[in-house]
Order: C-alpha cells, then sequence, then structure tokens
C-alpha cells in the first residue's frame, strides 16, 4: 500500500491562474486560499508555490507582512518533494514591528508586523543569514526547487472578506534576480505546467511494514498509526514539524462509536485574535474524516471540538446518514454517510517537552502510553450510547 499522497495531495487543486492575487513582484505559480478545497485537503489550509530554477547566484527576496493565522511556514522541496530547507513562523525574525507568533505579542490589530525572506542558490555559508534559504545543487541535484509558503486556520475576524487573501492579506511579494542582479520574473504558464509535471513525476512513498496494520481493516477498538519522525520522508510535500495519524472505522462494529481523547491543548483562543500563550502544548491539530477512496466528508479544527469539564475532548461518530440523537450535543455529532471512513489526524509543531511530541518517535503504531492523546473509540448501539454519554 502507499500513503504518500496523505500530506499534501491537494497541489493539483493548487494550479490555478493567480487572478489579481498580487500587487508587485512575480505572480505564484500556484495558490489555494482557505476554505477552497474540500475535508479531504484539510479547508484550513491556505498554500502559495513558487519554482526556483537551480541557477547558481539566484536570489529570490520575498516581502510579507505576519497573517492573522495560527500557523506559517516556508518550505523548499527538491524535486521529488523531498524537505531541503524550512522556515517555521515563530523563528522569523521581523524587519519591522514584531513577531506574532512568538508567545505574549499583540495580535489583534490590522497590521502585525512584516519581514523579509530570501532564497539563495548557492552554499549555505558557516554563519547563515537569517530569515534565509539555501539551495546547494552540488548537495541536492535538480534543476526545480518548488517553494511552498503554507498556513493554517486564518483568524475568525478575518475569514468575512474575500478568499483572495491568505490571512486577510495579499499574497507575499516576491521577485526573482538572476545571477547579474538583474531583476525578472518567471514565466507563470510556463512555471505552473512544470509544478503539475514535476508533482505527477515525483516517485510515491511505499508505507513501511511498520504501519500496514493500521491500514488494514478498520480495528475494533481503533487503532492508530503516526508518520513521527519519518513525516518528511514518508510524504510528498510533508511540512516539517508536522505529523500525520491515521485510522480506519466501520460501522461493522456498531452504528455509533464515541471517541473521547486527551488532545493537546492548543492556542484556541486566538481564534479571535488573542496572543498566542505561553504554555501550549501543540499549535494545530485537525481531524478528516475521508471516504475509503480519499474523497472528504468531514473535517474539523481544534476550535470546533469542545472540550468537556475533565479536559478530554469527545465526539459521536453516527456511520450510514443515521440522525444526531435528541441527547447527543450537535457540537459533539459527526453524522456520516459513510459505512466506514478513513480518518486523518494532522497535529502541527508540537512543544520540545510535550510528553506526545511523536516526531521523536519513528513511524508506527501509536504506543500505549500515549493512547490518550489519540481518539479513542468505543462501538455501540442507541442504547449504550444512551449510556456512555449519561443521558437518561
Amino acid at each position: 500500500m502507499r500513503i504518500a499522497n496523505l500530506a499534501f495531495p491537494l497541489l493539483a487543486v493548487a494550479l490555478t491562474a493567480q487572478s489579481g492575487l498580487w500587487s508587485q513582484g512575480c505572480p505564484w505559480a500556484g495558490v489555494r486560499t482557505p476554505g477552497t478545497a474540500g475535508p479531504a485537503n484539510d479547508p484550513s489550509a491556505g498554500y502559495a508555490t513558487q519554482l526556483i530554477p537551480a541557477t547558481p547566484g539566484l536570489k529570490v527576496r520575498i516581502r510579507a507582512e505576519f497573517p492573522h493565522v495560527r500557523y506559517l511556514s516556508w518550505t523548499l522541496y527538491d524535486g521529488n518533494w523531498t524537505l531541503v530547507s524550512a522556515l517555521a513562523d515563530r523563528d522569523i525574525t521581523p524587519s519591522k514591528g514584531r513577531n506574532p507568533f512568538v508567545p505574549g505579542t499583540p495580535r489583534d490589530g490590522n497590521s502585525l508586523g512584516a519581514y523579509e525572506l530570501t532564497v539563495m542558490v548557492g552554499p549555505q555559508p558557516a554563519n547563515p543569514a537569517s530569515n534565509t534559504l539555501y539551495i546547494d545543487p552540488a548537495k541536492v541535484p535538480g534543476d526545480t526547487f518548488p517553494l511552498i509558503y503554507r498556513i493554517y486556520l486564518v483568524d475568525r475576524a478575518r475569514t468575512a472578506g474575500s478568499k483572495d487573501t491568505l490571512g486577510g492579506l495579499a499574497l507575499p511579494e516576491v521577485q526573482f534576480y538572476r545571477p547579474d542582479g538583474q531583476p525578472y520574473c518567471p514565466d507563470a504558464a510556463a512555471a505552473r505546467e512544470t509544478l503539475a509535471r514535476i508533482w505527477s513525476r515525483s516517485v510515491p512513498r511505499p508505507a513501511p511494514a511498520s504501519l500496514e496494520r493500521a491500514r488494514g481493516e478498520a480495528a475494533n477498538p481503533p487503532l492508530w498509526w503516526h508518520s513521527g519522525k519519518d513525516t518528511v520522508s514518508l510524504f510528498k510535500g510533508a511540512n516539517e514539524g508536522a505529523v500525520y495519524l491515521g485510522s480506519r472505522i466501520s460501522s461493522a462494529h456498531g452504528p455509533f462509536l464515541v471517541f473521547r481523547w486527551k488532545a493537546p491543548r492548543t492556542p484556541v483562543e486566538t481564534f479571535d485574535g488573542k496572543p498566542f500563550p505561553a504554555e501550549e502544548e501543540m499549535r494545530f491539530w485537525s481531524l478528516v474524516f475521508n471516504s475509503p477512496e480519499g474523497t472528504g466528508e468531514r473535517s474539523l479544527q481544534d476550535v470546533e471540538v469542545p472540550v468537556l469539564p475533565n479536559g478530554y475532548r469527545q465526539l459521536v461518530v453516527g456511520f450510514n446518514g443515521v440522525g444526531r440523537p435528541e441527547f447527543v450535543p450537535e457540537r459533539q455529532w459527526v453524522g456520516l454517510k459513510l459505512a466506514e471512513a478513513r480518518l486523518t489526524l494532522r497535529y502541527m509543531q508540537a512543544a520540545i517537552g510535550y510528553r506526545g511530541n511523536l516526531s521523536r518517535l519513528p513511524a508506527g503504531e501509536v504506543p500505549a502510553e500515549l493512547r490518550d492523546i489519540v481518539p479513542g473509540g468505543t462501538y455501540c448501539n442507541a442504547g449504550q450510547l444512551r449510556e456512555l454519554l449519561g443521558r437518561r
């Protein structure tokens, strides 16, 4: 079985003409704004792609404002969509104002600060410059390198406007410079064609044996696997700091399924523009329900799943189009038309000290001592469901 398309299956969706999404600088090769894709490709996510030619001495300069979002990153890949270099939001040095991804920094104003980023084609020096990504063709072969600007979960106050924005702002401004210093822009149509071609020709990653059991028949209770520290080698276009978890569920074990788990604590209050808190276990997580073929059915972000008084999360899944029982809270209900589903749980940027930081572990089944951090499920009928929820 192959798992290569789970992490970044939406690239083809992004291959559209930009249609006024940039005001200065060069057009982007591909753009997908938040809310424009189905749940199979987490609708909270937005992506923009540039292609960097492997021309020694070439330079790309990027000017951007910090967006009103939960997470952003810049990620550079080789021609097989394997990670080359990355810059996470909290590590960006601002050129104006302050970095709003640093805990405690105000982020409720219209302008949150600005920064500049540089991509250099050439060897990385012993003391690399800040906000700079390097491509060394001598060490990383290839003629074209995709650069992805990635954001997750736009603040609620910023989602009412045009979808032609990423985080309430225009796309970052990009300018290419030849080795002699002359500015230029690549041909946009050719870049889109190249982007589609290198995605389709890249080699899929086979699933390691440690993941096969969890990707087979739906177990009772549900079994979860994770990509761990192997994420970037397992998935085309995977993002550094992300860990993907997967499971299968089926109505063969019961018409309802109750999930309870100790989800990582994330800064959900920042959805309304508050500063990021000093204490967090993870920056963002989302849970996606797909058909066995991979088409989207339902997606939930951390802000959408209520926290119980004991600190746990709870969801009730109903299969085959069954209606929500009146004693099940609406925000805890996931009604599926499907008889079975494939689940993807995306964990983004875990805190180093968080006990559930799976990025420290090799890919495989979630260890027994950490199974409380993933949705643990109990299949049941309607009567058992009422008892499980304590509703008489």
